[in-house]
């Protein structure tokens, strides 16, 4: 459910690069994993319960590399409820060149070049442990951390699988998060030695896991079974975690709803709407769309992708500033997972096509000439043509070097092959001639131009 963001742009007027299926009938599916030039993806089939698959993908063409079956892993008979095709899967983790998954009751590490299973860990029946996305902590000796549903909470050494320590586990399971001082959120506050740290609310006990954690702030974000989106803090004076805020955007509970943290804000998604919260828990914008559930969003640079499932599926692209809308684009297919960044495109699992992806257009260029002179009668506001011959939307800003000429504030727009005029308030000042320099400063580029006014109204 929890997506960071990238710094790296992501460019609108999507296209399908490639497309790779899966086996027919896949119930259960992951959010994939990028690495490196790599894809990771777990998948369960609706025909074979007792079996779960890594797969690696090439990122560049969707060619698989190796792909694994916990078949091999001896096992316990077990009897597994029907599979419901809601159901999700935790998704693998990567540390240095290890991949952690978890099947129906187990663990076990791979190599990521070639698929081969370096260590299993079996806990036994009644523990499944499917949806969970192991944490990795330590650096000293690295150790995967797996906690089973009001059991217990296990700490497995990461290069070889034996057992460091085991807890007691009183609460619903969900897949642990790192918080304040090196402990974590499962959703209990463990130390790296696991022990409880300290009681924690309800609301906290009865939510679907923390969504998002901030350590450096003792913050933890938590998507609770209400639908609703609650910030909690940890109180180093009383030693406890507290309630500070919460954000229901519009209601309902579906699943993933993968938030974002940015820039010291949360992007968060509402069933039909995704709003920007400041740390405060003030909303600073918020998008409504049309019906259709809202699976999550990713944040990339300035821009972030919302997907919905519906009747008709759609990727859209807003800007995070303000909540612009760009474009929207109708997907092919039921999404699966949530979108998932690679290089200037993105990857989304679809229940018939398998692992797609997209890649975006050319990156935007301004362009504008120098303004050699403008007349004008006196003071007033005079217009700076700027158009766009790139490939994508461009969002600028433009300010002068010198407080006579004020451009427009805010954020400027232009779609590809279009142009745009610029308001820039003048105020002569009793000069009959001046001159300034405008800066463009868009995501890509910065561009100057030279911008010289006469005043003609001695003239008249």
């Amino acid at each position: 459910m929890h997506h960071s963001s990238t710094n790296a742009n992501i460019w609108p007027k999507f296209s399908k690069s490639w497309e790779s299926p899966l086996s027919e009938g896949s119930a259960r599916i992951s959010t994939p994993v990028c690495f490196e030039n790599k894809i990771i993806l777990k998948y369960q089939e609706l025909k074979k319960p007792f079996e779960f698959k890594v797969v690696c993908f090439d990122a560049a063409d969707g060619r698989v590399v190796w792909s694994f079956s916990d078949s091999v892993i001896p096992k316990p008979r077990k009897v597994v409820l029907p599979l419901h095709p809601k159901d999700f899967e935790g998704s693998p983790t990567i540390f240095r060149n290890m991949i952690y998954a978890t099947s129906n009751d187990t663990v076990f590490c791979l190599s990521t070049s070639d698929g081969r299973l370096l260590w299993w860990k079996t806990f036994g029946n009644n523990c499944d442990v499917f949806y969970i996305s192991p944490l990795i902590t330590g650096t000293t000796i690295p150790a995967a951390v797996v906690p089973i549903a009001r059991r217990s909470i296990f700490c497995l050494d990461a290069m070889k699988g034996r057992v460091i320590w085991e807890s007691k586990n009183p609460f619903w399971a969900t897949s642990p998060a790192f918080c304040q001082d090196n402990s974590f959120l499962c959703p209990a506050p463990m130390d790296a030695s696991g022990s409880m740290i300290t009681s924690i609310p309800e609301e906290m006990n009865t939510s679907l896991g923390p969504v998002i954690t901030v350590p450096e702030k003792s913050r933890a974000l938590f998507l609770c079974r209400d639908g609703v989106f609650r910030l909690f803090s940890y109180n180093r004076f009383f030693s406890k975690w507290e309630f500070e805020w919460k954000c229901s955007v519009d209601g309902g509970s579906t699943y993933p709803r993968a938030a974002c943290y940015f820039e010291g804000d949360f992007l968060l998604p509402g069933r039909e709407n995704v709003a920007r919260v400041n740390e405060k828990g003030k909303t600073i914008w918020n998008l409504q769309f049309g019906k259709g559930n809202i699976m999550g969003c990713l944040v990339c640079g300035k821009k972030a992708l919302v997907l919905s499932k519906g009747a008709s599926s759609t990727i859209s692209i807003i800007d995070t500033r303000d909540g612009f809308l760009y474009e929207s684009m109708k997907l092919d297919g039921q999404p699966m997972t949530v979108p998932v960044q690679t290089g200037n495109g993105f990857v989304i699992v679809f229940a018939k096509q398998g692992l797609v992806c997209y890649k975006g257009s050319d990156p935007p260029k301004i362009n504008c000439k120098s303004v050699e002179e403008i007349e004008m009668n006196g003071d007033g506001t005079a217009l700076l043509e700027v158009s766009n011959v790139g490939g994508s939307w461009v969002s600028f800003y433009a300010r002068s070097e010198k407080n006579w000429a004020v451009p427009e504030n805010g954020i400027i727009r232009c779609a590809p092959g279009q142009k745009v005029a610029i308001p820039i308030k003048i105020s002569l000042q009793g000069k009959s001639y001046r001159e300034t320099r405008i800066v463009l400063t868009s995501e890509t580029e910065t561009k100057i131009v030279l911008f010289c006014v006469a005043d003609t109204s001695d003239k008249n």
